[in-house]
């Protein structure tokens, strides 16, 4: 690609940079694990296919376009009942609506897990495949796989709109519900992408998952109750997924550039994790995109805001359909675990609505 192709895309990346190693964390804070195999087992063919059938179903997922945007919307409501679990909407206002799918908890059902991702896209892009279309296939294959089982606290399933527009969606709803004195945020996994790591790769070597959490909350004199235990139960589930170690990259986002054309820096907005976080709410954002050297330009997440972002390019980038399904499946499997851990580690109240 050309250098003036490369700065026209500049402005339509997606977010993010990273500082620090998995070396910043002990390695005594990785448990293992091995998967439940109790319960149905979710499936990376199917969120390969639920990629297909939700990003490339529904194009134009954003306000400028009501239609199609209501056409997502109303696929995913349908998911959610089709899955058995209770729909809730959160009109924000008049232009946001969030659609969260929840799975009542046994003995803290007030208490919240919450898994995230994003459905808007931004309005120049059509499909939004890898940005969040992925995040999207994983949690509907999640919800309906992991609900065969019970759980402690209630999971829910939150699928944020307006996140391209400055993680609107997930702000309003860490503000609404923290101020809800009847529900208790315990934490959160933000998947945007899922999926496009490990196994998937290039012909330099497989792609690495990026694991972003503010560690400086994790041990040390900011530490706060609950991130230590969320980045265990990650890691521990990466292990259960056998993803090498020196492809694990735990790390701190920074606001500085996430894209270099020649002298030139670019600032970068954040992901819905963020939100959360902000108010110590325990949470992590899980497989977020690699690192891409697009002529010239190192991009994070090429090509997400464009056009390109299909999901066959999804597979191409990943190596093909089916290893993009065994990289969805690593997102899956490695959440399960976590969950499992989550469930059973963090007690009800300890993080919630600070």
């Amino acid at each position: 690609m050309k250098l003036a192709s490369a700065l026209l895309l500049i402005p339509f990346l997606i977010t993010g940079c990273l500082t620090g190693s998995p070396s910043a964390v002990p390695d005594d804070a990785e448990p293992h694990s091995t998967l439940d195999t109790t319960m149905d087992a979710p499936a990376g063919a199917r969120a390969a296919q639920l990629l297909r059938d939700f990003a490339m179903g529904h194009p134009w997922r954003h306000s400028d376009h009501p239609t199609e945007l209501a056409a997502a919307r109303t696929y995913l409501r349908n998911q959610v009942n089709a899955a058995g679990l209770e729909l809730l909407e959160h009109n924000y206002r008049a232009t946001g609506n969030n659609i969260l799918a929840l799975d009542r908890g046994v003995t803290h059902p007030d208490s919240w897990i919450i898994f995230s991702c994003h459905y808007d896209t931004q309005p120049n892009t059509i499909y939004g495949a890898r940005d969040d279309g992925l995040g999207c296939a994983a949690m509907l294959e999640m919800m309906k796989t992991f609900s065969t089982r019970e759980w402690n606290h209630t999971i829910a399933y939150a699928f944020f709109d307006e996140e391209e527009k400055g993680l609107i969606g997930a702000v309003a709803f860490v503000k609404d519900y923290t101020q809800n004195a009847t529900v208790e945020l315990v934490a959160n996994i933000n998947l945007d992408p899922a999926g496009l790591h490990y196994p998937c790769g290039d012909p330099n070597g497989p792609y690495a998952v990026n694991v972003i959490l503010s560690l400086d909350k994790v041990a040390g004199p900011k530490a706060v109750p609950g991130y230590a235990e969320l980045l265990r139960a990650v890691r521990s589930g990466l292990n259960a997924s056998e993803v090498p170690p020196n492809l694990v990259h735990i790390a701190t986002k920074q606001t500085y550039s996430y894209v270099t054309v020649q002298d030139r820096h670019y600032q970068v907005p954040g992901a819905d994790y963020e939100a959360f976080d902000r108010v110590d709410i325990p949470s992590v954002w899980l497989g977020a995109p690699p690192l891409d050297v697009v002529g010239p330009a190192k991009l994070w997440g090429y090509p997400n805001h464009t056009p390109l972002d299909t999901a066959e390019l999804v597979e191409a980038r990943c190596g093909s359909r089916e290893l993009l399904g065994r990289g969805l499946q690593v997102a899956l499997d490695t959440s399960r675990v976590a969950l499992e851990l989550i469930d059973s580690v963090l007690p009800a109240a300890d993080n919630a609505n600070r």
